[in-house]
C-alpha cells in the first residue's frame, strides 16, 4: 500500500478517514518508493483551527488514553494526541475489516509496566504504531513489527550540539551539510529513521549515537533501504520528514518480535 496523505483533516475526519473522508479527499502522492504490501501508511496535516477535540472523538479511548489527554494543556497537543489515535484505529479497522469504533489501543512501558505510554500492543495479531508533530499525524499498521515516525524540519534547523551529539554517530555529525536547510532535512531525515528504529526495539533514545545510518544527503531520492534487517522508508511532504521501519518480507513471521508495535 502506498503512503497515503490527507491535507486539511480534522480529528472528527480523521476518524473516518478509510472511509468517505479518504474518497472526498485529495491524496497527495510524494515521489517516493511505497513501503512494501501489506504495510499500511496514512499521514493527515491538521490544517484547520479545531483545538477540542469533540465528543465523538473522545468516546473510542480507552481508560489510559483517557487518563493521558487529561493531563494535556495545550490544545494543538490535545488535537495531535487524539487525531494520531484515530488515524491509527481508521487503519486497524481497515485491516481488520471492523467498525474504527471497536478498535481499543493499548501501550505497555517496558520499564515501568505504565498502560499510559510506551510501545503500542497488536490488536487481533495486527502490529500499530502512530506518531504526530507541528499539526499533523500519521500512522502505521502491518503484520509484523512496524514503527513510524513525523518531524517538522524546521524545529532541527537550529539544532543544538548537544541534540547532534545525542542522534548522530561521530561520522554522521562529521558530513553534515554545512547549508542550513540541507543540514535540516539531513537531521531530520536521521532523528525520524532513527526513533522508527527505537518503535521496533532495534535502538534506545540513548543509543542513537552508536545506530550508524549514515543517511546524511538530504539530496538522496525519498525511498527504501535496509539497515541491520530493517526495511527503512523516509519521505518529505510539506515541511514534515516522515519515516517508517518494518521487517523485509523474508523475515516476516519467522517468530521475531521486534518492538511489538
Amino acid at each position: 500500500m502506498p503512503i497515503e496523505l490527507f491535507c486539511g483533516i480534522t480529528p472528527r475526519e480523521v476518524e473516518s478517514v478509510s472511509d468517505s473522508q479518504a474518497r472526498a479527499l485529495t491524496p497527495i502522492t510524494p515521489p517516493t518508493a511505497a513501503p512494501a504490501p501489506l504495510c499500511g501508511v496514512k499521514a493527515a496535516l491538521l490544517s484547520r483551527p479545531d483545538p477540542n477535540p469533540g465528543i465523538s472523538d473522545l468516546t473510542c479511548l480507552t481508560p489510559a488514553e483517557s487518563r493521558r489527554l487529561a493531563r494535556i494543556r495545550h490544545g494543538g497537543a490535545r488535537r495531535q494526541f487524539v487525531a494520531a489515535r484515530h488515524t491509527a484505529r481508521a487503519l486497524v479497522a481497515e485491516r481488520l475489516q471492523v467498525d474504527p469504533s471497536t478498535v481499543r489501543l493499548r501501550q505497555r512501558c517496558s520499564s515501568c509496566w505504565s498502560d499510559e505510554h510506551g510501545l503500542p500492543e497488536p490488536v487481533d495479531e495486527t502490529y500499530v504504531s502512530w506518531a504526530h508533530a507541528s499539526q499533523a499525524v500519521v500512522a502505521a499498521v502491518d503484520r509484523d513489527a512496524v514503527g513510524v515516525d513525523i518531524e517538522a524540519i524546521a524545529q532541527f534547523r537550529d539544532a543544538s550540539p548537544g541534540l547532534v551529539a545525542l542522534m548522530c554517530t561521530s561520522d554522521e555529525a562529521a558530513t553534515l551539510p554545512s547549508d542550513a536547510d540541507e543540514r535540516a532535512r539531513a537531521l531530520t531525515r536521521l532523528w525520524t529513521l532513527k526513533e522508527a528504529l527505537i518503535k521496533v526495539g532495534e535502538t534506545s533514545l540513548g543509543a542513537m549515537r552508536d545506530c550508524h545510518l549514515g543517511l546524511v544527503d538530504a539530496g538522496q531520492e525519498d525511498g527504501t533501504f535496509q539497515h541491520n534487517g530493517w526495511d527503512l522508508t523516509t519521505v518529505e511532504w510539506s515541511g514534515l520528514a516522515i519515516a517508517v521501519a518494518r521487517l523485509p518480507g523474508e523475515r516476516r513471521h519467522d517468530g521475531h518480535q521486534g518492538g511489538r508495535l
